[in-house]
């Protein structure tokens, strides 16, 4: 659990950790053993590399082997065994998360970064007119938020491969024109992006809306500097599902250790995604699936508000 327990000889908590800047050596400690691994570098997260780290309060990042923390220094005031280099004390490092931090934070687009039910329903209703039928509730009209809409349209309509081509084709007529920017930034993405970014990790898109309107929706919001890799569907429908972007997200990033890879989402499609990718997922409520449908889909990692969602990223 990364706690840290104060007792009379000082800190030694069997699930715990700490940090003793002054020789550079962790000390980790398993099932009651300790064992102790050379640092290989210990820098500010939001600072440069090399920076003396103050207290208390202080984001640090500590390396070592294979095993990345990331945690908060504060002042240790029990009785100090050993002499520091950095300052007249000794640091403890709290708040500490799992072993392995993801490195590899791939997004969903739609109710994850952006509220863009608005152009959606509008622009789905606008297809469904041209296809005889009429929907008035644009709020019935929400489920296209997030799958391929070729696959919506033939599940929810019935219609054909051909029907279901024509209705993209003029779902797009109008989104393209009108609908991508009938669209909002959740509050706090941006500052959660810098964050995420300010910590070293690498971030990307990995959405089912085509990737050109991505990059327009992106750069609409400004904040398209924060991603490395844009991976979105294909206007010819080569690549759509969300197993597909995924996949070529974690390609497009040269990923080769999955567990440092986590994609956020909304939806039960998300979930699934990254299931079959074999990375992780972490579900977000406040776009347009819920908690009901993210824990039917097997997610037990879920963010309720960006505080919530940063914590679990930077685990």
């Amino acid at each position: 659990d990364g706690g840290l327990s104060r007792r009379k000889r000082g800190f030694d908590s069997p699930t715990g950790h700490h940090l003793s800047l002054d020789k550079m050596v962790a000390v980790w400690y398993v099932d009651n053993a300790s064992k102790r691994e050379s640092v290989s570098h210990i820098v500010r997260v939001n600072g440069d590399e090399g920076t003396p780290v103050p207290i208390p309060n202080t984001v640090v990042k500590l390396v070592y082997g294979d095993n990345t923390w990331l945690a908060t220094a504060r002042e240790d005031n029990s009785t100090r065994t050993l002499t520091p280099v950095l300052s007249n004390r000794r640091f403890v490092l709290s708040q500490i998360m799992e072993e392995n931090m993801y490195q590899y934070i791939l997004f969903d687009l739609d109710g994850t970064l952006t509220d863009s039910r608005e152009g959606i329903t509008k622009s789905v209703q606008y297809a469904l007119g041209k296809m005889g039928i009429e929907e008035t509730d644009l709020v019935s009209l929400e489920h296209f938020i997030g799958p391929p809409l070729f696959d919506e349209f033939r599940r929810c309509y019935g219609f054909d491969e051909a029907q279901a081509k024509q209705a993209v084709a003029a779902y797009r007529e109008r989104f393209s024109e009108v609908g991508w920017k009938e669209n909002l930034l959740f509050e706090g993405i941006p500052q959660l992006l810098a964050a995420l970014q300010a910590a070293g990790k690498t971030l990307a898109i990995a959405s089912s809306k085509p990737a050109v309107f991505i990059d327009k929706i992106l750069d609409y919001f400004e904040i398209a500097p924060y991603f490395s890799v844009v991976s979105g569907a294909t206007l010819d429908g080569r690549i759509g599902t969300k197993t597909q972007v995924v996949r070529q997200a974690l390609d497009l990033l040269g990923v080769t250790d999955l567990t440092q890879a986590v994609l956020v989402g909304d939806r039960m499609h998300d979930a699934e995604g990254a299931q079959a990718c074999g990375i992780d997922c972490v579900g977000v409520t406040f776009g347009f699936g819920g908690e009901d449908e993210l824990r039917a889909a097997g997610l037990t990692k879920i963010a309720h508000d960006m505080q919530e969602l940063q914590k679990l990223l930077m685990a």
